[in-house]
C-alpha cells in the first residue's frame, strides 16, 4: 500500500449542511495526505459551500459546475481530473471511520480479482449520531434480482463477500478498470448509475466486494429530499428499466418483458382491491389506508411515466447498451455471474 494514491470524489449540491463533520472526518483518516487527493465536484450551490471548503478546508480541490448537473455528470468531472490509482466516489451526506481507506485498500491487496470494493453503511440521523458502531446498519450486502432488476440492501452484519453491486454513496474503483469499462452513464441522472457501472466491471471479469470493517455513516436520501420529495422514488422506477435494457443478457431481457407487464397489472390490482377495502373499513383502519393507497398511487404513475421515459429513450439507450458493452473485452454474462443471485435478503430496500 505504500505507494498507492488515492483520489476521493465528492458531489455536492446545496450540502453545506453535511459539509463540515464530512471534511472534518475526512482530515482524521489514518493515510498519508501526501498521497491523498480530496476533489469536490460542486454542482453551482447557491448556499456558500464553495465558500465554506474554499475557507476550511484548503487541502481540499474544487471543482466549479456552471449548473446543477446532477451525481453522474459530477461524478465523471471529478473522475477525469482525479490523480489517483484509486478512485473513491463518496457522498456529500457522509462521515468516513479513520481506518476506511486502509480497509479499502486493504480489500483490494486481499481480493485480486477486485475491480472495486464498498463497505458497510450506518444509519446517521438525529437518534443515531455520527460513529456510532450500535446504530441501524443501512446497508451492507447489495444484491439485485437476476431476473427483475429490484435492488434489495442487507441490513445485518456480514462478512467479506462478493456481492451484486456497491452502493454510490461509498465505493472504491481501481483507475484502471474505469479506463476499462467507462464512466458512470450519465443518461441515469441519479439511482441505478452505480449498479450500471458495477454490471460492466462484472462483465469485464472482476468481483465486487463487500469489506465489513470499511466504514461511514450516511443520512439517506438527505440531498435527494432537497430536490423532491418524491425523487428518489420516480428515479428508481425510470431509471430499473433502463438498467435492465442497458445490461440484462438477451434471455434474461426476454422474460423481464414478459414479466414487466404483469408487474404492473399487480400493481394496479393491488391499488383497487386496497381502495375497495378502505370503503368496508372501519373509520380508524380507513386512515391508515389512506395513507398505503397514496404510496402505492404514487408508484404506479411512477411506473407509468417510466414505461413512456423509457419508450421515448429507447433510441438513446439501445446505442449506449452497445456502446458500453462493446467497450469491455472478453465480456462475460451479467446475469449468471450475480454472487448473491440464490441468497434470500432481509427486507426489501423500496
Amino acid at each position: 500500500m505504500g505507494k498507492v494514491s488515492v483520489s476521493i470524489i465528492i458531489v455536492n449540491w446545496n450540502g453545506i449542511a453535511h459539509l463540515k463533520p464530512l471534511f472534518e472526518s475526512i482530515e482524521k483518516l489514518d493515510f498519508d495526505k501526501k498521497k491523498l487527493e480530496v476533489i469536490m465536484v460542486d454542482n453551482a450551490s447557491s448556499d456558500d459551500s464553495v465558500k465554506f471548503i474554499e475557507g476550511n478546508f484548503k487541502q481540499a480541490k474544487v471543482l466549479k459546475l456552471d449548473k446543477n448537473y446532477g451525481f453522474c455528470v459530477g461524478n465523471n468531472r471529478g473522475i477525469e481530473q482525479a490523480k489517483g490509482d484509486y478512485i473513491l466516489l463518496l457522498n456529500n451526506d457522509t462521515v468516513v471511520d479513520k481506518n476506511l481507506l486502509f480497509a479499502l485498500l486493504k480489500g483490494f491487496e486481499k481480493h485480486k480479482t477486485a475491480g472495486a470494493v464498498g463497505g458497510k453503511v450506518y444509519e446517521w440521523n438525529e437518534e443515531n449520531p455520527a460513529f456510532g458502531t450500535k446504530n441501524k446498519i443501512s446497508s451492507s450486502w447489495p444484491k439485485i434480482r437476476p431476473f427483475t432488476a429490484k435492488p434489495f440492501n442487507f441490513t445485518d452484519e456480514q462478512d467479506d463477500h462478493p456481492v451484486d453491486y456497491l452502493p454510490g454513496c461509498m465505493m472504491m474503483v481501481k483507475k484502471e478498470v474505469i479506463e476499462k469499462v467507462g464512466f458512470l452513464d450519465e443518461s441515469y441522472g441519479a439511482y441505478f448509475e452505480e449498479t450500471d457501472l458495477c454490471a460492466r466491471i462484472i462483465r469485464a471479469g472482476y468481483d465486487l466486494i463487500y469489506l465489513k470493517d470499511a466504514m461511514i455513516w450516511h443520512r439517506v436520501a438527505a440531498s435527494s429530499k432537497t430536490i423532491s420529495r418524491d425523487f428518489n422514488h420516480k428515479m428508481m422506477a425510470r431509471n430499473r428499466v433502463r438498467f435492465v435494457l442497458k445490461n440484462f443478457d438477451l434471455a434474461y431481457l426476454l422474460f423481464f418483458a414478459i414479466y414487466y407487464p404483469l408487474e404492473v397489472v399487480f400493481k394496479f390490482l393491488r391499488l383497487n382491491y386496497l381502495i375497495l377495502k378502505s370503503v368496508f373499513s372501519s373509520p380508524g383502519k380507513r386512515g391508515y389506508l389512506v395513507l398505503v393507497i397514496a404510496y402505492y398511487a404514487a408508484d404506479l404513475k411512477f411506473v407509468f411515466h417510466s414505461i413512456i421515459w423509457n419508450l421515448m429513450n429507447l433510441p438513446q439507450t439501445i446505442p449506449a447498451r452497445f456502446r458500453d458493452l462493446g467497450k469491455i473485452k472478453n465480456r462475460r454474462s451479467y446475469n449468471r455471474n450475480l454472487p448473491l443471485s440464490g441468497v434470500t435478503p432481509n427486507r426489501r430496500d423500496l
